[in-house]
């Protein structure tokens, strides 16, 4: 062996991607996939549609809870370990969905939150952990593909329920693919456990020292930056996005439904919303990085905020002219929700360079954010309700909830004018770690 080993293998960085991108793509199908069934799902279990948003809403509540509790879990349960045990739950929670009961609706729902919170919040990890020179591409790449899970799941589920007698059953379909990734998770982690001859990556500037061996110091508890304005804002930026989200998974299909729409065709619409966030949330952090050239800190405002005005643009529409050009709507609002989603998790792990301190502020923004994404759909539509009778009898009905929204992505661009370059105090490397470094590589 040579003193200037690399850290990682070819075969074990192939296989990190695989998994980084295979869990990105798990992530977002149980959220998505229930959306067009929600009628199917009302009459299978016999209760109103719009008491359903809770489907949506629960998820998002638990991912806010997961991901504030994610970083005090046991050392043996973080990165790799953690992420299989995340795939684990994962799996379990579709399986349940085989049999459309409600309390094994409420049990799926409640295992596949907590499942996805841990994994959400350790994959950006695992990125940043081994491939810091490569960040924003790789966020980047992470942010499309779990906006591609949820256009798959949005689009391919009513298209099963054709092909397999309209049963609502069909969501539990969706714990198959999590399997090979669930196993890829698996052999990782048992390989990151076994004793090894310890294996350091060459330092560079911004790159993160990273150590393996037993003799390690054990890593400091991340504290959350409560007390940071711009942390508040990050957290409430992606609150507020992420509800606008929820809100249109949960009820868009439902809203083009009433307007005569099958469940294929507005299925669709979700789909090509979430092909549109995914096209955005590759295409506009490459291309912030671009412009950025050599710079230490760039300012992603910009196209922050060119994202966020493709949102302003598409709520409008839904809320004046939902008829207008639907799939132009969907469009629009899937660009503007994965460059906006993208971005504010570039932000987040560009503000320290410190592992700690970014695990906290992380778990701090994700953690409140989807706690306050989860109120959105649960809450505004039985606004709606005109005693016991449903007053949305049409796609127009759901206008104040889209304008709503539109006020949000308003906020979110006057917050934005606090996110420039200067950002948070950021954790260098310090010499002493350095020299811990070199021990290592000796």
């Amino acid at each position: 062996m040579t003193l200037q080993q690399p850290y990682l293998t070819r075969l074990k960085a192939v296989a990190l991607l695989l998994l980084l991108f295979g869990g990105a793509l798990a992530l977002r199908p149980f959220l998505t996939s229930p959306g067009p069934l929600l009628a199917q799902l009302s009459s299978e279990l016999g209760i109103e549609v719009q008491a359903l948003g809770w489907l949506t809403s629960m998820p998002m509540l638990l991912m806010g809870v997961g991901a504030l509790t994610a970083p005090w879990l046991p050392k043996r349960l973080s990165s790799l370990p953690g992420v299989a045990l995340s795939l684990g739950l994962l799996t379990l929670a579709l399986v349940l969905r085989a049999r459309v009961t409600m309390p094994l609706l409420w049990l799926s729902t409640l295992l596949a939150g907590l499942a996805v919170a841990w994994m959400q919040l350790q994959l950006p990890g695992l990125i940043k952990q081994h491939f810091a020179g490569h960040l924003p591409v790789l966020m980047g790449g992470y942010s499309a593909l779990l906006m591609g899970g949820g256009a798959l799941g949005a689009g391919v589920t009513p298209w099963l329920m054709m092909l397999f007698s309209e049963g609502a059953w069909v969501l539990a379909l969706w714990a198959l693919p999590c399997i090979p990734v669930l196993l890829l998770a698996l052999w990782l982690a048992r390989r990151d456990s076994q004793p090894a001859v310890s294996r350091v990556a060459p330092l560079t500037e911004g790159s993160i020292v990273s150590t393996s061996g037993e003799d390690n110091p054990a890593p400091a508890k991340p504290s959350l930056p409560w007390r940071r304005a711009k942390a508040w804002s990050l957290l409430l930026s992606f609150g507020l996005i992420n509800g606008g989200y929820a809100s249109l998974v949960a009820w868009l299909p439902l809203s083009y439904q009433k307007l005569g729409m099958s469940q294929l065709a507005s299925g669709r619409l979700v789909a090509l919303m979430a092909l549109a966030q995914m096209f955005s949330a590759l295409t506009l952090p490459l291309l912030a990085g671009r412009f950025a050239g050599k710079q230490a800190k760039a300012d992603r405002r910009p196209w922050l905020w060119l994202a966020l005005i493709a949102q302003l643009v598409g709520f409008m529409a839904l809320a004046l002219w939902p008829q207008g050009a639907p799939v132009l709507w969907s469009l629009l609002l899937g660009v503007g929700l994965g460059g906006s989603f993208s971005l504010t998790l570039l932000l987040v792990h560009e503000e320290y360079r410190g592992a700690e301190q970014t695990a906290g502020l992380s778990a701090m923004v994700q953690g409140g954010g989807f706690l306050l994404a989860a109120l959105p759909p649960l809450i505004i539509p039985p606004l709606l309700l005109d005693g016991a009778a449903p007053v949305m009898q049409s796609s127009t009905d759901f206008a104040p909830l889209w304008l709503l929204h539109w006020l949000f992505v308003l906020v979110v661009t006057v917050l934005c004018f606090g996110f420039g370059p200067s950002g948070l105090p950021a954790r260098r490397v310090t010499d002493e770690q350095q020299g811990v470094s070199k021990v290592h590589a000796q």
